[in-house]
């Protein structure tokens, strides 16, 4: 199973639209089992979800202090793909992703606000 995060400090740099749409994108080219991890408070990605009751992807709401047993609990049912979006804050919650993924994304626009905010998760990285 891989683990791919979004991670960035900064809100409105795209981390919730990006990790659905990766997510679909990986059912859609042949991926038979996919899930979405939404570990953000706002619980956009929880949203979205919800609205794709034609096309569902597997979903979970995580904590910091439960995330490790969802990724652990997904593995053991055979899920191939597992993506992560982060809350926008340098936190614990943010830390625990980085910790399970295996490849982090960190989206930015191109304006000093969020390259400045990436920079903080690469150090963290």
């Amino acid at each position: 199973m891989r683990v791919l995060a979004f991670a960035s400090q900064k809100s409105g740099a795209g981390k919730t639209t990006l990790a659905g749409h990766m997510a679909v994108l990986a059912q859609k080219s042949g991926l038979s089992s996919v899930a979405v991890i939404d570990s953000d408070p706002e619980a956009s990605l929880a949203d979205w979800c919800a609205q794709r009751a034609d096309q569902p992807l597997k979903f979970a709401h995580a904590t910091q202090a439960d995330l490790l047993q969802k990724i652990e609990s997904l593995r053991a049912e055979g899920t191939e793909l597992v993506v992560i979006d982060t809350p926008a804050a340098l936190g614990q919650s943010i830390e625990a992703a980085l910790v399970v993924a295996d490849l982090i994304a960190i989206p930015a626009r191109p304006c000093t606000h969020d390259l400045d905010a990436a920079s903080a998760i690469v150090e963290l990285v």
